[in-house]
């Protein structure tokens, strides 16, 4: 119950939706079940297991806010 697992793939595809005008929009994503990366963590409650987990998702989101798509698809005219 205080154990939480970082992990980070390695290989990545591509993800294609459409954004709000329309347009298609491919992301590079990595899959669940593919080999990669994990670290294993122990903490010492499920208090500081939750706080540590937060932190370093915020860090995530910090460190990708602004960085724009992968690569952005529009349709030829």
């Amino acid at each position: 119950m205080t154990c939480f697992v970082l992990w980070h793939g390695s290989r990545k595809t591509f993800f294609t939706k459409q954004d709000d005008e329309g347009n298609k929009v491919r992301r590079r994503v990595t899959p669940l079940g593919t080999t990669g990366k994990a670290i294993i963590f122990k903490a010492r409650s499920r208090v500081e297991r939750d706080t540590w987990v937060m932190s370093i998702a915020m860090e995530i989101e910090r460190l990708n806010f602004g960085v724009g798509e992968d690569v952005h698809v529009t349709p030829s005219k």
